[in-house]
């Protein structure tokens, strides 16, 4: 978080510090697709597609939108938008 109370994002900390993060967080990802044998991940938001398609190459990966504050779309029947974005994955 930063000092202003701001969430502080992935994009914003330095390379050292997100890389030190998305180590540990990746293998979290491998080790749950592992205990459950999902069809395919599906990301909150495009960052999590990303990070679920580095994490689980070779898996299908797809995505919902991430219901952010910082994105007005997102706040336009976001429960809408997950169910015509779970559609066109076929789920």
């Amino acid at each position: 978080m930063e000092d202003t109370g701001r969430n502080r994002t992935p994009d914003k900390l330095p390379a050292a510090e997100r890389d030190a993060l998305y180590a540990p967080c990746d293998e979290a990802v491998r080790a749950v697709v592992a205990a459950l044998r999902p069809k395919m991940v599906v990301g909150v938001g495009a960052f999590a597609e990303e990070r679920a398609r580095e994490a689980v190459p070779g898996l299908p990966v797809g995505r919902i939108p991430h219901p952010s504050p910082a994105s007005p779309s997102a706040n336009k029947d976001w429960p809408g938008q997950v169910d015509a974005a779970m559609a066109a994955l076929g789920l």
